[in-house]
């Protein structure tokens, strides 16, 4: 069942203070830190930062069909999300890590642009191609509550290596 409508300042709101937070939380590691695998499975912080970009340039193309109202393209080849998710991180891997925190800043940015491109009444229902959720549940999902999921991640893994 959909969640409760959200006025689309708050939204805005919400992933500004989600992407601050997680600016300031990856501020504390330096570029050796950032890159150490093991932080989830290969994963390194870097890994981690590449796939939140992948994942604004997904919800950037959803919300673009959405106000065209018509269905995402299939960009996933039947993939699950955890092959999705491979091959986001097969893909960027051997990029460096400024072109990955760059790229972080420039898909935020295009985010937060597509967002208040987006009518609120529309955020406010559910996406033509599904009834499962609002499309602004699909913006939490792969900007704040996303940021949160990942710093989680990466404080689960200091906590690991503290206790080695």
């Amino acid at each position: 069942m959909p969640a409760d409508p959200i006025a689309k300042a708050e939204l805005l709101r919400k992933i500004q203070e989600g992407h601050d937070a997680l600016k300031t939380f990856l501020a504390q590691f330096d570029e050796q830190q950032l890159q150490e695998p093991g932080v989830n499975g290969e994963w390194s912080i870097k890994d981690n930062i590449a796939h939140l970009s992948a994942w604004h340039k997904r919800l950037i193309d959803d919300l673009a069909a959405a106000r065209a109202g018509i269905t995402p393209e299939d960009r996933d080849q039947g993939l699950d999300i955890d092959g999705i998710n491979e091959r986001i991180f097969q893909e960027n891997r051997h990029r460096s890590l400024a072109d990955v925190q760059q790229e972080l800043e420039d898909t935020y940015a295009q985010t937060v642009q597509s967002v208040e491109q987006t009518p609120e009444e529309m955020l406010n229902r559910p996406p033509c191609w599904t009834d499962k959720y609002l499309l602004w549940e699909l913006v939490d999902g792969n900007t704040f509550s996303h940021y949160q999921e990942h710093t989680e991640y990466i404080q689960n893994w200091l906590q690991r290596k503290a206790a080695q």
